[in-house]
């Protein structure tokens, strides 16, 4: 029988370990001087996906993907969709 590689636990600690890097690294946004307009941006929180996914091939790098976007979804507030208070005169 052969085994599965991917979900082996070195693998999913590595996929796991890279998707919170580039989670973080989703933070900064690194702005290109002189090269290009002012609203564009460097987006540095691929480079850890790139590195794993070239490492543990590209099933692992859209699990990471998937990891980068689920913790960057997580401190979401909503406390702006509250109802609106009718107030009485």
């Amino acid at each position: 029988m052969k085994q599965n590689h991917l979900l082996s636990v070195r693998n999913v600690t590595v996929m796991a370990m890279f998707g919170a890097l580039a989670a973080v690294l989703m933070i900064f946004e690194v702005p290109l001087p002189f090269i290009a307009p002012s609203f564009y941006g460097m987006d540095i929180s691929e480079v850890p996906v790139l590195v794993g996914t070239f490492a543990l091939g590209p099933v692992a790098g859209v699990v990471m993907e998937l990891v980068k976007i689920l913790v960057k979804l997580i401190p979401v507030s909503y406390t702006h969709l509250t109802l609106p208070t009718i107030y009485s005169v």
